[in-house]
């Protein structure tokens, strides 16, 4: 599964001003906070509850999303967000963690403070 043809896709299915980067944020709230009620992901993907319900509904029509409440990936949707497909699945490096410090909570900065 191509995460980013899915997030295109999606993004065009709701008409998402943010397009598929908006997307790409629910799903890393998603893939972080699993189970997680539409509500918290609305509150931290900064979109409204009635715009999380119609994305969630889009993923769960490409099989990324459970159809269960609350909101969870199927084991297609996380294999294809962490990268455990098999080689030439088409599938795009999408995780929870921040890709600056690895989930950890840290600021990495490049010189010492003063």
């Amino acid at each position: 599964m191509d995460v980013d043809a899915v997030a295109a896709e999606v993004a065009a299915a709701v008409g998402l001003a943010e397009g598929p980067a908006g997307v790409a944020d629910v799903l890393r709230v998603i893939a972080r906070h699993e189970p997680v009620p539409a509500r918290e992901i609305s509150r931290r993907a900064e979109l409204p509850v009635p715009i999380i319900a119609a994305i969630c509904n889009e993923l769960r029509k490409r099989g990324v999303v459970d159809r269960a409440r609350p909101v969870r990936l199927t084991p297609a949707g996380r294999a294809s967000l962490t990268g455990q497909e098999p080689p030439g699945a088409g599938q795009a490096a999408l995780t929870g963690q921040c890709p600056c410090c690895g989930g950890l909570g840290l600021v990495v900065r490049s010189r010492p403070r003063r």
